[in-house]
């Protein structure tokens, strides 16, 4: 997914539990050996629908999905194009497993859509440890309420400069888990520019 591979980032990323209220009022996650939303692996939060967050990228130029933290959110373990948190700013790790992972720095891509299908599984880090050694793997659901999708994009462009040294350019969205329908989209277009504003 990541071309020009320079350097290894690591991003250690501690997400505080929430509590685990599921969608539907229960704890009830699907069984399958990873949880996880759409992109995630096999499992699901039982009742809540989905949330397909799309991002088109306005750019003839190659473009940064991701980069060091900060100026980067992140959600997805390494940081990425999209971010979910409450509405308190708290990130969710949507992705298993991908709360302590050494993370490969992020190379100039072909700007393209993007997209990531949430069914509201996020993965708390254990309480009882720190570091490394923690791994995020126990899937729970997200509690009915607002949530914030921050989408990021970098500009890559022939004056972006060093290595991603642009912040990126980022929009956000306040929206409600669990959708009023049974599947819902979110759909936001970036043209990234140099000084990420």
């Amino acid at each position: 997914m990541r071309s020009s591979l320079r350097t290894i980032a690591v991003c250690a990323f501690y997400v505080t539990a929430l509590a685990a209220t599921a969608c539907d009022g229960s704890t009830d996650v699907a069984s399958s050996p990873d949880g996880g939303g759409t992109d995630g692996g096999g499992g699901a939060c039982t009742g809540g629908g989905s949330i397909a967050f799309d991002l088109s990228v306005d750019s003839t130029d190659p473009v940064y999905l991701g980069g060091s933290q900060p100026p980067w959110p992140t959600s997805l373990g390494c940081p990425e194009w999209l971010t979910i948190t409450t509405a308190a700013g708290q990130p969710l790790v949507v992705s298993r497993g991908d709360c302590f992972i050494g993370c490969v720095a992020a190379g100039p891509q072909t700007a393209a859509p993007q997209s990531f299908t949430w069914d509201g599984t996020y993965y708390p880090a254990p309480t009882n440890c720190s570091g490394p050694s923690c791994s995020c793997t126990a899937p729970a659901c997200a509690p009915a309420g607002n949530y914030v999708a921050t989408f990021c994009v970098g500009y890559a462009g022939p004056d972006a400069g060093t290595f991603a040294s642009a912040p990126p350019t980022c929009q956000q969205v306040t929206f409600t888990w669990p959708p009023s329908s049974a599947t819902s989209s979110i759909d936001k277009t970036i043209a990234p520019t140099p000084d990420g504003g």
